[in-house]
């Protein structure tokens, strides 16, 4: 992730691209699932998840046959979640391979695996509201965090929002990649390990192990790709070929009845916020607080989520929505940092003509000595806000500003 001196149409095109000083975000607003608890006291003015789940004894849990795995919903560590989701390589289970929430994640979030199933045949989702009166530059940021193994198209995500009833608008758009049909990956458990494979929870080792020593057996027989042909170096010897992102290793492999079993899979197909492998941001196991700014300012704002996701063993966690108002950086011309180019910083660049600009115009003018080209800076600038160009009809006449603007920038070009 130059200033020059260029005529005023060619600068009013290029000003958005200008270096400007980072800006700082002040929290306003937000939810943490925990009442406020975590996240310095914010809590969203409403918040409705559908369908809701909180109710049930497991939270979270869809009914239908309440499978551990069907979730979707306010979620601890505390509510019999799925292990695959809990990290207990620090803790009780030394030997973990897969989770999400280390020992010390013990506060609320928000989980979602194979939400299609009996009970929902749809996407679930989510919407909560905040005041943003008075408020601009507006930054939205969400701790996200996945592990599975993700199918472009069918598993999705997203976060979008509006102001005041407007245009829904994508903030976090969150999928596998696509155009890619591969991608490996690794986790870092806690207590350090780092794995690029996982166990599988169906595996039978009671079946494996009479399979390898009597053969096949009532429904029991070897898995299809333990053939001896591409990669498999031994034909029914209860081992087939994984590639993962450490190379390819035999795992163990039966296939009973209709369904084929491995005892360990690859990590692969993670999900991208906003790209793909290339250009967006790979979710991990381990929360990162993703940040996207957000356009527009009014009364209320409406944060919506769309989520879905068709296995057992693909999940999604998300905590800690947070909204802020930027400083925002300053626009060319706001030559007194209040964040808008108007009238007032004319005053500003009238009272310090022929002065060493150095910070007398807040770092917004085109450096050395203040003169007209901070004049045409300014006038190419007028009316935009933060960073944010006006129509370019919100230019002002310089007569309406009175003619002696006229009569100082002719004498400061006559003496050049």
């Amino acid at each position: 992730m130059t200033n020059t001196r260029v005529s005023i149409p060619l600068l009013m095109s290029l000003v958005v691209a200008m270096p400007t000083a980072a800006s700082a975000a002040t929290p306003f607003a937000g939810e943490d699932f925990d009442g406020g608890a975590t996240n310095g006291g914010f809590t969203a003015a409403t918040q409705v998840f559908t369908p809701d789940n909180s109710g049930f004894s497991d939270k979270g849990t869809f009914t239908e046959g309440g499978s551990i795995f069907d979730r979707y919903g306010i979620v601890s560590r505390a509510d019999n979640i799925p292990f695959d989701v809990q990290d207990d390589s620090a803790g009780n289970f030394p030997p973990d391979s897969m989770g999400i929430l280390e020992n010390g994640k013990i506060d609320n979030v928000v989980l979602l695996a194979d939400t299609e199933n009996g009970d929902n045949s749809g996407p679930v989702t989510a919407e909560w509201t905040f005041d943003i009166s008075g408020r601009s530059n507006l930054e939205l940021s969400i701790d996200m965090a996945m592990v599975g193994d993700f199918e472009a198209g069918d598993d999705t995500f997203e976060f979008t929002y509006s102001i005041d009833g407007g245009p829904s608008m994508s903030a976090f758009s969150i999928d596998a990649d696509g155009t890619n049909p591969t991608v490996f990956y690794g986790i870092s458990m806690e207590a350090g390990g780092f794995f690029d494979r996982y166990f599988t929870p169906f595996f039978d080792e009671a079946e494996w192990l009479e399979l390898t020593s009597v053969g096949p057996f009532n429904n029991v027989t070897y898995h299809p790709d333990d053939n001896g042909l591409d990669g498999d170096t031994t034909a029914q010897d209860g081992f087939i070929p994984i590639e993962g992102l450490g190379g390819v290793v035999e795992e163990r492999a039966v296939q009973s009845g209709d369904f084929t079993d491995v005892e360990r899979l690859a990590y692969k197909d993670p999900l991208f916020v906003n790209g793909d492998a290339t250009t967006g941001t790979m979710l991990t196991d381990d929360f990162q607080s993703l940040t996207a700014a957000l356009s527009g300012t009014g009364s209320t704002l409406t944060l919506s989520f769309s989520g879905m996701t068709n296995s057992n063993q693909e999940f999604f966690v998300f905590d800690n929505i947070l909204l802020s108002e930027g400083d925002g950086p300053a626009a060319p011309g706001d030559f007194n940092g209040d964040g808008a180019v108007d009238a007032a910083d004319y005053t500003v660049w009238r009272d310090n003509l022929g002065e060493s600009e150095g910070d007398l115009l807040g770092g917004n003018g085109t450096g050395g000595t203040i003169d007209a080209d901070d004049y045409d800076l300014w006038v190419a600038n007028y009316g935009s806000s933060f960073g944010e160009l006006a129509a370019a009809d919100a230019a002002p006449e310089p007569g309406a500003l009175g003619l002696g603007v006229i009569g100082v920038v002719a004498a400061l070009r006559r003496r050049r």
